[in-house]
């Protein structure tokens, strides 16, 4: 972070602020922020480094497309659903016009648009644009097994989000065997397709599976993902399967763990609420 930060007062006293290498520290310094889960840093540097390129560039430079996408990101993961649709549909026109509606970074729009709509709640709307995804993949990149992977793996969350567990189930353990080939283990890929099937076999009421899902989910986010959110997620998830199984002071201890990690950083208050409504409701 330092670096970054050193490097940007060397390009703005060489190129001045309004010069595409310093816009790119910026996009450079905002990844940093987000990937360890400083969201609201992360939204302010992306949103500074996109006003500047459309200056340095234009508005409608595919460059900026990109970084509307970064500043989108930034904004779903803030549960800013509507105003990150709209971000990611101003960059949809731009790559559009430029790559055309089937392309690799078509792609990449779809999956977020999926991902928004996912945790927005719009389950049925999310299932569709994953879909798209997956279509223009298998058209245009059928080789890229990891990238389809990551997104299949999405999929299998919304199917189960629509009652459709079995098919969430064949999904997402077909993901998991693909994941393992193409990214190993330890990996967050792995990690965030195991939490997810353990709340399939949660579901399903296999609570031995679920345990031994989560364990390993946990685990290999805590020793690859530097973001605390996704930590917390995945100790909320444990917190709910140790209660099924009656665990009751262990799934208290880990849903307290992912509060204090959500009520520290203050910026999902919608994941900050439903672990308070879980402990009030718990024994």
């Amino acid at each position: 972070m330092r670096l970054l930060e050193r490097a940007r007062e060397v390009l703005r006293e060489a190129y001045g602020d309004r010069h595409p290498h310093y816009a790119a520290i910026l996009q450079n310094l905002g990844t940093t922020h987000f990937v360890h889960g400083q969201y609201t840093d992360a939204l302010a540097t992306y949103q500074e480094s996109h006003r500047l390129l459309k200056l340095a560039l234009s508005p409608e430079h595919p460059s900026v497309a990109v970084l509307a996408y970064n500043v989108a990101t930034s904004l779903l993961f803030m549960e800013r659903y509507d105003e990150a649709l709209l971000q990611v549909r101003r960059a949809q026109a731009i790559e559009h016009a430029v790559h055309g509606p089937r392309s690799g970074s078509a792609a990449t729009s779809w999956a977020l648009v999926g991902e928004i709509h996912l945790r927005a709640g719009r389950f049925s709307q999310a299932e569709e644009a994953l879909r798209t995804t997956l279509s223009i993949l298998d058209e245009v990149m059928p080789n890229e097994r990891r990238r389809r992977a990551n997104n299949a793996s999405q999929l299998g969350l919304v199917l189960l989000r629509l009652d459709r567990v079995d098919e969430a189930r064949r999904e997402l353990e077909a993901t998991l065997t693909v994941q393992r080939e193409t990214a190993g283990e330890p990996s967050v890929e792995v990690a965030e397709t195991q939490g997810r099937l353990a709340l399939v076999y949660l579901e399903q009421n296999e609570l031995s599976l679920a345990q031994q899902a989560i364990d390993d989910s946990v685990e290999q986010y805590e020793s690859h993902d530097p973001d605390p959110h996704q930590h917390a997620e995945a100790r909320f998830r444990r917190a709910r399967i140790l209660a099924a199984g009656g665990e009751v002071d262990s799934a208290r201890a880990e849903a307290e763990r992912a509060l204090a990690i959500y009520a520290e950083r203050a910026d999902q208050p919608t994941r900050l609420l439903a672990v308070k409504t879980w402990l009030d409701q718990q024994p």
